[in-house]
């Protein structure tokens, strides 16, 4: 009987999946939330937008994970927000942060990502208005 319940908890140890640590998400500073903002000053005035709020993180490491709930925790955070018609998605110069935007009606809500940084995940939330109402593809 001994032998068999040991045979059990070996079982279920080696086919458990390996736990990994957790992702580790830190306030990114104020000015360097301000520098990744610059990077999309030229697609901000182009919309027309006025940004209102953002934060900035750090998440490390920097996985496929990290980055996926990076994004559901933005879409989850704005319910009824639709990407823009015109053009919602924009990288920058150096084609290493990527910036995607929703919008409803004159509101919009915005994600910067950067997954190269050596830092790690880098990611940058915020909320802003347009001039006027923003036209957007249908969403789910």
């Amino acid at each position: 009987m001994r032998r068999r319940a040991w045979l059990v908890s070996l079982t279920l140890t080696a086919c458990a999946p390996a736990v990994q640590s957790p992702d580790r998400a830190m306030d990114l500073s104020p000015q360097a939330t301000q520098n990744v903002l610059g990077s999309f000053s030229a697609a901000f005035a182009t919309l027309g937008l006025q940004v209102q709020t953002v934060r900035g993180t750090v998440t490390t490491p920097s996985t496929d994970e990290a980055l996926l709930d990076v994004v559901r925790r933005f879409k989850e955070g704005a319910p009824g927000f639709c990407p823009l018609a015109q053009q919602s998605f924009f990288t920058d110069a150096s084609g290493q942060q990527f910036l995607t935007v929703l919008g409803l009606g004159q509101e919009v809500t915005f994600l910067i990502y950067d997954r190269l940084n050596p830092a790690g995940l880098i990611s940058v939330t915020g909320r802003g208005t347009v001039r006027s109402p923003v036209g957007v593809k249908t969403c789910r």
